[in-house]
C-alpha cells in the first residue's frame, strides 16, 4: 500500500458525514445523491471516487444567503473612501446603501432565469436595498448615460472564469442617445461585483480586464481546488497524475471529449475542474462527472 492511498479518505467515515449533513438539514434530503453517485464507478475506481465526494463542496439555501451577505458588507471596504472618523465612514456607507443601483449580471442569452436575477432579489430581501433601484442592464445603463445614477452594484451567484460578467460589462446597448456599454462609460460611475463564491482565476481575469471594477465575494476559490491538475490540493500527495486520469477517463465516456476549456472539455468550463454546488446552481466549471447524467450516469448533484 503506497502512502497515497494510505492517505485516501475512507469509505465508511465519508458517507456517515455525508449522512449527517443530511440529518442537520446542512444537505437537502436528496439534493446530493452520494450514494448513487458512488455506484456509478467500478471496484477499482471507486477509492478515488470516494476521495472525490470527500472533497465536494455544497451549499445550502441559508449558507448561499450568509455568504452574500458577507460579500456585500466587505464592500465597505472598497466602496467607501478613507474618513476622518468612523462616523464619517458610517455615513458613507448609508450614503452608498441608499444610492446604489443593483444590476443582474447576465448569461450569453440573457433571459429572467438567470441566477443574476436571483441575487437582484435577494439585494432586496437580504439587503434592504429599495425595489425601484433593481435595473435590467440597459435601464442603469441608460441612466448612467443621463447622468442620473450613482454606483452600480452587480450581482451572481458564481465568478467561474469571469466571463458572463465580462459579457455584461462589455455588451453594446441600444439607447436613445446612441450605443454604450458599461465598460464604455466606466469612467462616469463607481461600479463593484457583489457574488456567493468566486475563483482566484476568474478575479484574477476581471481585475486584468475590468480593473475599474471593486470584486467583493463571499468566498474565493483557490487555483489549487482543481480536481484535474497535477498540483491539485484535492487529492492526497502522490495521488493527483492518478485522479486526474479518472477524470478524464470518465469525463470522455460521457461524452466530454474537449481539450480548449470549452463546453464540452472533460475537466469543465475554462478547465477549472471544480466540485463545488449550490442549491440553485451547480456551474458548469465543475467536473462533469460531478453533474452529467447522460449514458445512465447518476449524477451527484443535478443541473436545474
Amino acid at each position: 500500500m503506497t502512502m497515497a492511498s494510505e492517505l485516501m479518505a475512507d469509505e465508511t467515515q465519508v458517507l456517515e458525514a455525508c449522512e449527517r449533513l443530511v440529518d442537520l438539514h446542512v444537505w437537502p434530503r436528496r439534493a446530493v445523491e452520494y450514494r448513487g453517485w458512488l455506484d456509478n464507478f467500478d471496484k477499482s475506481d471507486r477509492p478515488l471516487a470516494v476521495h472525490m465526494l470527500s472533497r465536494f463542496t455544497y451549499f445550502s439555501h441559508e449558507l448561499v444567503d450568509q455568504l452574500f451577505l458577507s460579500a456585500f458588507h466587505t464592500l465597505s471596504n472598497v466602496v467607501v473612501p478613507a474618513a476622518p472618523s468612523p462616523q464619517a465612514r458610517r455615513e458613507a456607507w448609508q450614503r452608498f446603501v441608499d444610492t446604489v443601483a443593483v444590476v443582474p449580471v447576465m448569461g450569453e442569452r440573457p433571459n429572467p432565469s438567470d441566477s443574476g436575477w436571483g441575487f437582484a432579489r435577494k439585494a432586496r430581501q437580504l439587503l434592504g436595498i429599495d425595489e425601484k433601484r433593481l435595473m435590467q442592464p440597459v435601464d442603469a445603463l441608460a441612466r448612467i448615460v443621463d447622468g442620473l445614477v450613482g454606483p452600480v452594484m452587480f450581482v451572481d451567484d458564481f465568478v467561474g472564469s469571469g466571463e458572463q460578467f465580462l459579457k455584461t460589462w462589455r455588451r453594446v446597448h441600444h439607447l436613445p442617445s446612441g450605443t454604450a456599454s458599461f465598460a464604455s462609460v466606466s469612467a462616469r460611475f463607481g461600479a463593484s461585483y457583489c457574488n456567493v463564491f468566486a475563483t482566484a482565476y476568474g478575479r484574477r481575469r476581471l481585475r486584468l480586464q475590468a480593473p475599474s471594477v471593486a470584486l467583493a465575494s463571499g468566498n474565493v476559490i483557490p487555483f489549487d481546488h482543481n480536481f484535474a491538475t497535477l498540483r491539485s490540493a484535492m487529492w492526497p500527495q502522490g495521488s493527483a497524475m492518478e485522479g486526474a486520469r479518472l477524470a478524464r477517463r470518465v469525463g470522455r465516456v460521457l461524452g466530454y471529449t474537449g481539450i480548449d476549456g470549452g463546453e464540452s472539455d472533460w475537466r469543465g468550463f475554462h478547465r477549472l475542474g471544480l466540485g463545488i454546488a449550490m442549491q440553485d446552481s451547480m456551474p458548469d466549471a465543475n467536473l462533469p462527472l460531478f453533474f452529467s447524467n447522460s449514458k445512465g450516469w447518476t449524477p451527484l448533484v443535478r443541473r436545474a
